[in-house]
């Protein structure tokens, strides 16, 4: 029973935005019920950006530990100061643009585990990315695409060859960015929490391709 109501999920992705105002109803009497994409990107010996910003000149690097406090007390992030901390311990290293000194972009990384909904050791050659963020004053300027592949670059002299992302199935740009930069999905992985106590994780393979139509 429960392997059909998957593939029905499946089959009806298309229709994202009834799913999505479904599942925020549903959300609110306590059953959470969340898609994910779970996608790998294998990365080249030689990685060549072919996606200029339209902001120059920027310093793409991991940042330091007073550079994360810096971007964690910019107004538009401190509802995620709580976060900081869990994911420092979880092993998560912070990449960032730099624009006149100012981190203007960044993501987390992390190269031992993958936590979320999920979780997993990652080998040696991969790595997990998540959290791509950009300052509203800098938005549109096409800083996603080039810092992922700043990254990518950092990643691969460090010699990891695979990254993995999660991306919710209705989060539209994040699917946008990562076709541009031809990451791959390899399954949805449907996660279901009833009331903050109980959880499941439903996994089903399917085309190589990403199904929503954007």
């Amino acid at each position: 029973m429960l392997i059909n109501i998957i593939k029905k999920i499946r089959d009806r992705i298309r229709y994202r935005l009834v799913l999505s105002y479904i599942f925020e109803r549903l959300a609110t009497i306590g059953v959470d019920i969340k898609p994910f994409y779970f996608c790998i990107k294998f990365l080249p010996e030689k990685i060549d950006p072919n996606l200029e910003p339209k902001l120059e000149p920027l310093a793409a690097n991991f940042l330091s530990s007073s550079e994360i406090n810096r971007i964690y007390e910019h107004p538009e992030n401190k509802q995620l100061m709580r976060d900081n901390k869990r994911l420092l311990e979880e092993g998560y290293r912070c990449f960032g643009l730099k624009y006149n000194d100012e981190v203007v972009s960044y993501l987390w990384c992390n190269l031992r585990r993958c936590h979320e909904v999920n979780p997993f050791r990652l080998g040696e050659d991969e790595a997990y990315l998540s959290g791509v963020f950009t300052f509203k004053a800098y938005r549109g300027k096409y800083l996603a695409p080039f810092l992922r592949y700043q990254l990518y670059q950092h990643l691969t002299r460090m010699g990891k060859t695979k990254v993995y992302t999660l991306i919710n199935i209705f989060n539209t740009p994040a699917i946008k960015l990562n076709k541009k930069l031809n990451s791959k999905p390899q399954k949805i992985i449907i996660n279901i929490n009833l009331f903050n106590k109980y959880t499941w994780n439903f996994m089903t393979r399917f085309p190589n391709r990403f199904l929503i139509t954007i």
